[in-house]
């Protein structure tokens, strides 16, 4: 069949208008697309957001768990200056609380001295509890020998479980900062 020199313009015209068509439409499945996903990034961000701080609270409350147990340790066994280690046990807590609230405040360098003071202080303070581990004699209105403090296991487990949980935490937290900045939009 031979077309006429007339058809040609009509069919170009035609090719023209489902060109644009689909142009539209292609650009609207971007655009609902794009929005789909800066919806499940904004809750991804949320999700690990919400991580982090639910990772916060079970951090502080295994120190403060720590801190108990250590407590009724020394309480309940004789060792000298019994007093120093729930003090101790709070000050350290507080050290890791300050490192947070610079974390959250967004002060990352403050946050990161805020690690390295609290890996040197809770290893020195591990290192202080393992030296209490073995039998001594103990001299305080009398002299007594104490048996060895295998208890204090516990204690230290969950002091070195909480410095876990704070760096893993710092992880999902860097995470967390890399998937705000490379997201799109909102928060």
């Amino acid at each position: 069949m031979a077309h006429k020199e007339g058809d040609a313009p009509e069919r170009e015209g035609r090719a023209a208008e489902i060109r644009e068509e689909i142009r539209e439409d292609v650009l609207e499945v971007a655009d609902a697309l794009a929005g789909r996903v800066r919806a499940d990034a904004s809750r991804v961000r949320r999700a690990v957001r919400l991580l982090g701080h639910g990772m916060v609270a079970g951090v502080l409350a295994i120190h403060l768990l720590a801190t108990a147990s250590l407590s009724w340790i020394v309480l309940s066994y004789p060792v000298p200056h019994p007093e120093m280690y729930p003090v101790m046990g709070l000050v350290l807590w507080l050290v890791l609380t300050t490192r947070f609230t610079a974390l959250l405040g967004g002060r990352p360098s403050a946050a990161a001295r805020g690690l390295i003071v609290n890996l040197l202080v809770h290893g020195f303070w591990i290192w202080i509890l393992l030296d209490q581990v073995p039998a001594r004699m103990i001299v305080d209105d009398r002299v007594v020998e104490r048996a060895p403090l295998a208890w204090l296991a516990v204690p230290i487990f969950l002091y070195l479980v909480a410095l876990g949980g704070t760096l893993a935490h710092g992880v999902v937290w860097r995470r967390h900062q890399r998937l705000v900045a490379e997201a799109p939009g909102e928060d």
